[in-house]
């Protein structure tokens, strides 16, 4: 859609934040993602900057579910300083496509993980006229990608033009998510995990290919070398059902996004559905009476 000016484009954010039942400041957030999507599409780099996280995951529930601020970006090849993250980002900026704002880098910073290459965190201005805003892309060095990334053609919330981009699997992306939670326990502080776990498999089920999803599940687990919270599981559900701070959080987070409806019963038994998957590919009840 073509915008006349820059109150014509907050009239158009307005309405479609009305429709969706979202804020307006989450609505043009999502626009300006959109279009740097894009951008990263096209580059000279779109063949090996590969989207996942809640971006896609948005796209896929729809922003009445599910809002994201970030991309988040995975390097197939390993950037090893600031000077190749700017390079790559300079090209992302320079590829023409009819993008509605002007967008220029502000700031890149390493990563604060523990893991050397693990990454950096790049800040993107978005100008035009009077209006200023500020996207930030985590970019994840050469991490894991099972078993491949795919080619995407994801619908726009704006425009006919689709977007056409590489991404992570959707099992992959759930795989990650459900990783994580089993392995940070009740100091998890990532509740946007379980529900986005439970919406994927509740509204996205036709997509999933459940055995891929159990062997994606076994390979991010080894490669981070969480494989033994697989055998584990039902301690760890345990421990966090029994935990007040987990579900305290869980709980104020479905309060904050109005899903106050879904339990964290009804999100664990979400879990136990794809350790059913896991157990089957995994033969993990043989596995467990060898170790004991």
């Amino acid at each position: 859609m073509k915008y006349r000016n820059t109150d014509n484009w907050k009239n158009e954010m307005k309405k479609l934040a009305k429709a969706k039942g979202v804020d307006i400041p989450s609505m043009q957030q999502r626009f300006i993602l959109e279009e740097f999507a894009k951008k990263i599409g096209s580059s000279a780099y779109g063949d090996r900057l590969i989207l996942k996280g809640g971006f896609i995951v948005s796209t896929l529930l729809g922003m009445d579910t599910r809002t994201t601020r970030d991309l988040d970006v995975t390097c197939r090849t390993t950037i090893y300083d600031i000077s190749g993250m700017e390079d790559i980002v300079k090209e992302v900026l320079e590829t023409p496509t009819d993008s509605f704002f002007e967008y220029e880098l502000a700031d890149i910073k390493p990563a604060q993980k523990d893991d050397e290459n693990t990454g950096f965190i790049v800040s993107i201005n978005a100008r035009k006229d009077n209006i200023s805003l500020n996207l930030k892309i985590d970019v994840s060095n050469n991490t894991l990608i099972y078993p491949d990334a795919i080619r995407t053609t994801l619908p726009s919330m704006f425009d006919e033009k689709d977007i056409d981009l590489l991404s992570y699997p959707l099992e992959n992306i759930i795989a990650e998510k459900y990783e994580t939670t089993l392995d940070r326990g009740e100091f998890n502080s990532r509740m946007r995990d379980l529900y986005d776990i439970y919406f994927l498999m509740r509204d996205s089920r036709h997509l999933i290919d459940e055995n891929l999803l159990a062997d994606t599940i076994i390979k991010v687990s080894e490669e981070r070398e969480t494989l033994d919270n697989l055998y584990e599981f039902e301690e760890i559900l345990e421990e966090l059902q029994e935990s007040s701070a987990f579900q305290t959080a869980f709980n104020k987070h479905g309060e904050k996004f109005g899903f106050e409806y879904i339990t964290l019963n009804d999100v664990f038994e979400t879990f136990r559905e794809i350790q059913d998957l896991v157990e089957i590919e995994l033969n993990i009840d043989e596995c467990v009476s060898v170790k004991v």
